[in-house]
């Protein structure tokens, strides 16, 4: 236990110290970075704006386009389920189509 109490005193102590300024960025420094491009980037199928609509606010192009295929019944049973559990704003009467559009926007 007095391990513990040592340790911890040092680990806290490391880090309730200033920065180090030379670790510190100069004001006249341009940090850049950049990021990879989303590989899927437009959605195809039978009515890609209605996947835009519902589903482009949380899920990316390739997290829809790389879904595996399922029947109807199980992407209407997770269209309930983003309604239910995570309050996605999916009209009822959205679903039949959506469920189409969305089988036919798989790769």
């Amino acid at each position: 236990m007095r391990r513990l109490i040592v340790l911890l005193s040092l680990a806290l102590a490391a880090c309730s110290g200033q920065p180090d300024e030379a670790d510190a960025p100069k004001a006249a420094e341009t940090v850049r970075i950049s990021l990879p491009d989303d590989p899927a980037t437009k959605l195809g199928g039978s009515d890609p704006a209605l996947i835009e609509r519902t589903c482009l606010a949380c899920h990316s192009v390739e997290t829809i386009t790389t879904q595996p295929r399922m029947p109807a019944e199980k992407w209407a049973a997770t269209i309930e389920k983003m309604r239910a559990v995570y309050g996605a704003q999916i009209a009822k009467g959205d679903e039949p189509a959506l469920v189409a559009a969305l089988q036919s926007a798989q790769q």
